[in-house]
């Protein structure tokens, strides 16, 4: 093996933004790759499974910018990545997944660990290549794994340089010129309107020369979008997941609009697509079917529409309407999410102002997830992660893992269910070792909830959606993490206080609910 191919493979990923590493190492290229890139200042973090390497480089990269990879052997060591790979790939996380790889002239009888790494990963990354140990290769990659529609991208690592090492690319594809004569029809829809209402989608973060917390019309965003407008901002009305109920912004804000724009909504981004009874702009950099169903009457979409927004902003900026609708709708979810009882919606509203400093809120997915969604305020998209898109059981402790690493400064809580505490569980084990500030919260009904809602109570199912030992406080005290059980606000207040005066590395805290005043909640969201 060539010591300067790895050399200038780990100085081409930090010379392009690369700062964290995460994975399991075997003992060739991997191995030699790790040691380099610690070298040239890439800190590494050893886990104990590779789809929780692969979700915490994916946390790293949620603002859209390369800087974690993740690293594996060949064969069961890059399987086990898929999963972690899948929900980048749902939530638009361009991190790079490595792996190791049979050169292309070793023989098939020596591939002990055979698996065609193209064909199982083709579908779910944006780019897939070679690695030929040059900093052009990887500035290259990095530019097009960034470009919308963003996502993860992957390289293989043999022993030596590749020579076919194309980047292949799947779903990146070059966006047309914005038709600008459309904005005139714009700006005229806009001046007729009485009622207009925007709608944000998680492309509108990725617009740094637009500030949408300035307009004086009802604003609302996707889950992914979370924070993009500060919620607590008069206008914000929350989270649209195209699922109507009597307690949704869609029921009680976005139905009285006359018009509504839309930036960068997408359809993969809400649960369920329906056509809006208003007229519906749509405003986006790259079209790639990503808008059908919403049934735009105007489509001003090309790679050059960020530098239009403002244009359009400033038309928006002329309406005034919807403060008090929105305060009222915000006033009935309040009350209907009876903050003051022993609830999800309380100890999400509790830990918001209970801890000392800024934090961001990581889910996973279950009944808690909507209501942690609708009650925790977001200021800023540093404020809010989750599985918005892909609703991914279990990914919530190692994203949360990430999120602490690339934030450094923040505490994070991360919020988790019955389902979704036990499959990365063992990475708790990597927060206490790196004495990470993280507040593991696991709301339990003792039974999964979500799926038990759809089933009855016949003995031949319960197997399926209810648990003998719901309780985790002994295992995760097992792996050096102090461990409370809270059914109370004056625990939960103790606990936290003692936290923000003298705890630096995680907590976690069992918080058991009664099963059908938590399954209620939820389903006056969803």
């Amino acid at each position: 093996m060539s010591q300067d191919y790895f050399q200038n493979q780990a100085q081409a990923l930090a010379r392009a933004g690369v700062k964290y590493a995460f994975g399991i190492t075997g003992g060739g290229p991997s191995l030699s790759l790790i040691r380099q890139l610690q070298e040239v200042g890439v800190k590494y973090y050893g886990v104990g499974h590779e789809a929780a390497a692969a979700f915490m480089a994916g946390a790293c990269c949620r603002n859209g910018m390369v800087n974690a990879v993740s690293i594996s052997i060949k064969g069961p060591g890059f399987a086990n990545q898929i999963p972690g790979i899948l929900s980048n790939s749902y939530e638009s996380r361009p991190s790079i997944t490595i792996s190791e790889y049979y050169n292309d002239t070793t023989p098939s009888y020596r591939m002990h660990k055979r698996l065609d790494h193209k064909s199982l990963c083709q579908s779910l990354v944006n780019l897939y290549t070679k690695a030929d140990g040059t900093l052009k290769q990887i500035k290259h990659l990095v530019k097009l794994s960034t470009q919308e529609p963003i996502g993860p991208a992957h390289i293989e690592l043999g022993a030596y340089v590749a020579t076919d090492n194309k980047i292949i690319s799947h779903k990146v594809q070059e966006s047309q010129q914005t038709d600008l004569s459309i904005l005139e029809t714009v700006f005229q829809a806009i001046s007729k309107s009485e009622k207009p209402v925007i709608i944000l989608g998680s492309w509108a973060g990725r617009i740094n020369t637009v500030n949408f917390n300035d307009v004086q019309i009802p604003i609302v965003t996707t889950a992914s979008a979370k924070g993009v407008v500060n919620e607590n901002y008069d206008y914000a009305g929350g989270i649209v997941t195209g699922e109507v109920t009597a307690l949704s912004p869609e029921s009680k804000i976005i139905a009285k609009a006359d018009l509504i724009i839309a930036v960068g909504l997408r359809n993969y981004e809400v649960v369920k697509v329906e056509p809006f009874k208003a007229n519906l702009i749509m405003i986006d950099e790259v079209d790639c079917g990503m808008q059908n169903g919403f049934e735009a009457e105007i489509s001003l979409i090309g790679k050059d529409v960020a530098s239009v927004i403002k244009q359009v902003m400033t038309q928006l900026n002329k309406k005034t309407w919807g403060k008090e609708l929105v305060c009222k709708y915000k006033a009935t979810l309040d009350e209907e999410m009876k903050l003051d009882d022993w609830l999800p919606s309380g100890v999400f509203k509790s830990l918001q102002s209970l801890l000392d400093k800024k934090t961001t809120l990581v889910l996973d997915t279950g009944f808690f997830c909507t209501i942690g969604e609708t009650v925790w305020k977001a200021a800023t998209t540093e404020d809010f992660c989750s599985s918005s898109v892909g609703r991914f059981m279990g990914a919530s402790v190692p994203t949360a893992i990430g999120v602490a690493i690339s934030s450094q400064n923040n505490n994070i809580v991360c919020v988790m269910g019955d389902g979704g505490i036990s499959p990365y569980v063992g990475e708790i084990k990597l927060a206490v070792d790196e004495d990470l500030p993280i507040v593991f919260v696991l709301m339990s009904d003792g039974r999964y909830g979500s799926i038990a809602s759809f089933a009855d109570d016949d003995v031949s199912v319960r197997r399926a959606t209810s648990m003998s030992q719901p309780s985790w406080c002994y295992a995760i005290s097992a792996l050096g993490c102090d461990a409370h059980k809270v059914d109370t606000y004056e625990q939960l207040q103790k606990i936290i206080s003692e936290w923000n005066q003298h705890g630096k590395g995680p907590i976690f805290m069992e918080l058991p609910f009664e099963q059908e005043a938590y399954a209620e909640l939820a389903k006056k969201l969803r």
